[in-house]
């Protein structure tokens, strides 16, 4: 196995464990946000002193301003984790090439060395 496919394997682990924290951060901000919109909502239309139809018309209207607010979540979550991805893809990139570059050099080194 040369050094080129060692580098491969450590960039796409890097790749994989990158998306895999981002994927879990916007799985627990979506999920706490819906709780506490879904809560909040249900508590305060509940709570409030009013006829059945109009409590029922509160919770529609609250119903689709909570769906509102976590489809703006999430699709504030998918940009953030499409930026944070394109962001350490180049990061591992910028690396590999690094690493490659300093090779090639050592390489080189080692030629001129041993005449």
């Amino acid at each position: 196995m040369s050094l080129k496919d060692l580098l491969e394997l450590v960039g796409k682990d890097k790749k994989k464990i990158a998306r895999e924290q981002t994927a879990k951060k916007i799985a627990t901000g979506v999920g706490v946000a819906a709780a506490a919109a879904a809560a909040g909502a249900v508590a305060g239309v509940l709570l409030a002193p009013k006829a059945g139809k109009e409590t029922r018309e509160d919770l529609k209207k609250t119903a689709t301003d909570v769906v509102e607010t976590i489809k703006e979540t999430v699709q504030e979550k998918v940009e953030n984790a499409k930026k944070s991805a394109t962001k350490t893809s180049q990061d591992v990139t910028n690396t590999v090439d690094d690493v490659q570059e300093k090779a090639e050099e050592v390489k080189d080194d080692l030629k001129k060395s041993a005449k």
